[in-house]
């Protein structure tokens, strides 16, 4: 329930940021981004100050048991060079195991998967909000700024009601792997729709689903990768794992922008639906990567597949392979 109230949080005020941003821009004549930019540097202010009560929660250090004797803060002091002389051994296996992981099947996929979902969800952020304020002459619905931002507003309470209820519910009831196809394929079908909605409520109800489904993708993707790993790994599988989807998330706006203006000048009305058909690409190589993910998958794995024949030798039998 965890992971899903954060991601409820997390993509809900994504969507409702640009909105209070459309809100607020223009209010200020002389500056007129001004006060959404002050908006944005004080929910930043107020996101580090949390930041450092939560990270001094986590870093408590426990209380020493006093001393009696002599006798027992040398046998302790002992114990914790031993202890020391553990954890550095430790330290230098778990760099020298952290260096294979990412080839480890299915990591590299999984870490590819991850790059596409940021790209794509943050890609979305910045394709949508172009093409409803473009000019409908180009294919868009020629809304203004407020305009745009209730109907993010509206995708973005519907993405809290929908990470914090029914994704954890579907999860459970279908199985993550399932669940991530059939969210694929709607965020394919709506992405293709999208673009080609003649109203706004239309448009709205499209957005919310595709939205939510896309960034389904990154909640499942997530999932996938700690159950790929083994327990050891799991630190460093995510750690990758979040440096790829960041990548991503970073070009993705970029590059949309780019390709959507170069679309519209090219081909005009033509060309307004393809940056909405690379989404629907996306959400199909999903699809393939999921069905190609190993069976273990489902539930994760606690230990490494044996080799049948160490398995055999173990227990004193003989095993053909």
């Amino acid at each position: 329930l965890l992971p899903s109230l954060i991601f409820a949080a997390g993509s809900g005020m994504q969507l409702v940021g640009p909105a209070v941003g459309g809100w607020t821009y223009g209010v200020v004549e002389e500056f007129p981004a001004l006060l959404p930019s002050l908006i944005g540097c004080g929910l930043g202010i107020m996101a580090l100050v949390l930041f450092i009560f939560v990270h001094k929660a986590f870093n408590k250090e426990e209380p020493k048991e006093p001393n009696e004797s002599t006798d027992v803060k040398t046998v302790k002091e002992v114990e914790s060079e031993e202890c020391s002389t553990n954890a550095s051994t430790a330290t230098v296996e778990t760099v020298e195991t952290s260096k294979s992981v990412i080839f480890r099947w299915p990591i590299p996929m999984i870490l590819a998967m991850r790059f596409a979902s940021g790209f794509a969800t943050f890609a979305m952020y910045e394709a949508v909000p172009l093409w409803l304020i473009s000019d409908r002459g180009v294919g868009g619905l020629a809304m203004d700024e407020k305009a745009v931002g209730s109907l993010l507003c509206r995708s973005g309470v519907w993405n809290i009601f929908y990470f914090t209820w029914i994704l954890p519910y579907c999860t459970k009831r279908f199985g993550t792997r399932c669940y991530s196809i059939t969210t694929s394929i709607i965020a394919a079908v709506t992405a293709i729709l999208l673009p080609f909605s003649n109203s706004i409520a239309v448009a709205n109800v499209l957005h919310l689903i595709c939205a939510s489904a896309l960034v389904s993708q990154n909640a499942l993707n997530l999932a996938f990768t700690n159950n790929a790993a083994e327990p050891a790994d799991r630190v460093v599988a995510n750690g990758f794992a979040v440096t790829s989807e960041t990548v991503g998330k970073a070009i993705g706006p970029i590059a949309f922008s780019s390709i959507y203006a170069w679309s519209l000048t090219n081909w005009g009305w033509n060309g307004h639906g393809v940056v909405f058909y690379i989404l629907a690409a996306f959400s199909v190589m999903q699809i393939i990567c999921v069905m190609s993910l190993p069976s273990y998958i489902e539930h994760g794995r606690e230990q490494p597949p044996k080799d049948p024949k160490e398995i055999g030798a173990k227990d004193g039998q003989i095993v053909d392979v």
